[in-house]
Order: C-alpha cells, then structure tokens, then sequence
C-alpha cells in the first residue's frame, strides 16, 4: 500500500471569475483507487472584515446524482473576524469521487490551504 504526504488544495476561497455564496470545489476529487484523509484544513481571513464561509463534502455518485453536505463548521456557516485564522484538524476521510468545497460570503478575503495523507484504496 502506497501512502504520500500531500497539500490537497491551496488558494482563496470565491477566487476571480467565481461567484460568492456558491460552493466550489477546492481541489480535484479523488480519483479511483484512492483514498485521502484530510488531517488539516486552515482558513485565513485577509481582510480587515467580518466574513462568513460554509465547507461542504461533495460526493458524485454515477446514476443517483451529486450530493453536498455541509462539514465545517457543524452549524452550517462559519463567522470569521478580521485577520483571523480558522482551523479544523479532526481527521475526514474522503473515498473516490468526493472533494471538499467552500462558500463564502465575500469573493476574495479567505486563503486556505487543506494537507493529508493520499493512499491506495
């Protein structure tokens, strides 16, 4: 069994040419006969606003459609003050076909960066 190290998406949430409050995928879904666990999510608010985001699991699954459900923060809509830094290290474990997205209420104010463990299913 093959296990790597990996930085699984980085950038800023609702970046150029995306809407706000839409999800979107934060890296490429996982692809057939992996396996990724996301041990750390990190969310960095730049600006010197108030701002709001949502984190979602999406999940393709061939003939029944796509579902979206929210994971971070538990309540559905995470409020984040002016420069601050929100973290979220509880391990998720993420099969073929499922990505993690983000939606936020602001485009361009929220860096993140989400690092795991990549393995053979």
């Amino acid at each position: 069994m093959s296990v790597r190290f990996k930085v699984f998406g980085s950038g800023r949430l609702a970046g150029e040419g995306q809407r706000v409050d839409q999800f979107y995928p934060l890296f490429d879904p996982v692809p057939p006969g992996k396996s990724y666990v996301v041990n750390a999510m990190r969310f960095v608010n730049t600006t010197y606003s108030p701002v709001t985001f949502s984190i979602a699991l999406h999940r393709e699954v061939p003939d029944a459609g796509i579902s979206t459900i929210i994971i971070f923060p538990d309540n559905g809509v995470w409020p984040l003050g002016a420069r601050q830094c929100a973290i979220e290290d509880a391990e998720l474990t993420l099969g073929p076909n499922e990505v993690i997205c983000g939606r936020v209420g602001v485009q361009n104010v929220i860096d993140f960066v989400i690092s795991g463990i990549e393995r053979d299913a």
